[in-house]
């Protein structure tokens, strides 16, 4: 696999959340043209920003859309065909809650639960990111990410 593409209302925003507040590493950035349009299936004109943002071997590419901006909204189900959310194994669940959320994630109201699992007990904490992706931080207690 060579990526996940996210596009963002926000670029600068996104980027801040997801390197402050998930720990990803900027990579590359460029800007495209109306050379993208078709296989961006975005009709011309087209501006745009792809930055990079790598992790333990995942690469996260957010899209910036200048022209034309971005449209629509995350899916509010997760039943709902497509991508549903990104999962990010974390040390503290609560902590990385607090830290996203003072870079603009919300609640998703009733999103927490923990789980007994084998080999070891879960906590799961879903968020939404900025522009209201899911974002789920998942705990292994007694196990190391």
């Amino acid at each position: 696999m060579s990526h996940v593409g996210l596009a963002v209302s926000d670029l600068e925003e996104s980027l801040r959340f997801y390197v402050e507040g998930l720990g990803f590493e900027p990579g590359l950035r460029f800007e495209a043209g109306d050379d993208v349009a078709a296989v961006s299936e975005v009709e011309a004109p087209v501006r745009s920003t792809s930055q990079y943002l790598v992790k333990d071997g995942f690469t996260l590419e957010l899209l910036g859309w200048e022209v034309p901006g971005v449209q629509g909204s995350p899916s509010k189900a997760r039943n709902q065909v497509g991508l549903t959310h990104l999962c990010f194994e974390v040390d503290d669940e609560t902590e990385t809650e607090a830290r996203l959320l003072v870079l603009g994630a919300t609640k998703v109201p009733g999103a927490r639960v923990v789980v007994e699992r084998d080999p070891a007990k879960i906590s799961i904490v879903v968020l939404a990111d900025p522009d209201g992706t899911r974002i789920e931080l998942l705990r292994r207690h007694g196990m190391q990410p």
